[in-house]
C-alpha cells in the first residue's frame, strides 16, 4: 500500500468540464421538446382567436354602420 497512488476525484473550481453541458443537456431537451411541440401551437391558436374576437368587438360599431350588419351577422363573422 505504500507504493499505491491516491487519486483526488473531487472536481476543482477550475475544472469546468462537468459544467459545460448546461441547459443543452439531452435530458433537458427531451423534457422540453414535447412541451414546445404541443403547448405552443395551442397557445398561439388561443392568442390569435382571442385577438380576432377582441378586434371585432372594438370595431363592431364601425362594421355595423359601414356594412349594414345586424347583431347576428356580426356574431357569425366573429365566430368564423
Amino acid at each position: 500500500m505504500s507504493g499505491s497512488k491516491i487519486l483526488n476525484i473531487t472536481p476543482k473550481c477550475s475544472d469546468r468540464s462537468s459544467l459545460q453541458r448546461g441547459p443543452t443537456s439531452p435530458i433537458i431537451a427531451a423534457y422540453w421538446r414535447p412541451i414546445v411541440l404541443v403547448f405552443l401551437p395551442f397557445a398561439a391558436g388561443y392568442f390569435l382567436s382571442y385577438f380576432f374576437r377582441t378586434i371585432n368587438a372594438v370595431i363592431a360599431g364601425q362594421l355595423t354602420a359601414e356594412l349594414g350588419l345586424d347583431a347576428s351577422h356580426l356574431g357569425l363573422m366573429t365566430s368564423v
